[in-house]
């Protein structure tokens, strides 16, 4: 299964949005049970939430419920969250690169975020 960064943010907002620890993924439109608990697995495994593995006999792919979002996790989201950056930074990685690694987003998004503070900034000294 291929990861999907769109998914893996979708999961991240859901988690954030959660009031309580439901012990269940979050359902997502348009994605199976399955990619979920994959990509659950995946965000787990990067340190992005708080979780568990589950081993399913039936499963094909690694596997877990995610239950909060770590400190990493919330810094990703802070800087995943605006619709226009997240477009910006993926659209541009997939032209040039023709694929999103997350070292990449995560540092276009960052880049995205200083050119706001610096304009902000610029804005509040004048």
């Amino acid at each position: 299964m291929k990861r999907d960064m769109e998914l893996v943010r979708r999961i991240l907002l859901a988690l954030e949005e959660q009031e309580s620890i439901t012990g269940t993924n979050p359902t997502i439109d348009g994605y199976s049970d399955e990619q979920i608990a994959y990509h659950a697995y995946l965000i787990e495994q990067a340190g992005l939430a708080n979780g568990s593995v589950v081993a399913q006999m039936e499963s094909v792919c690694p596997e877990a419920i995610v239950t909060s979002l770590t400190w990493n996790g919330h810094e990703f989201l802070d800087l995943a969250r605006n619709e226009t950056s997240w477009r910006k930074a993926v659209t541009g990685l997939q032209k040039k690169t023709g694929s999103i690694a997350f070292g990449a987003l995560k540092a276009c998004l960052t880049e995205i975020a200083k050119e706001a503070a610096k304009a902000i900034a610029g804005h509040i000294a004048s």
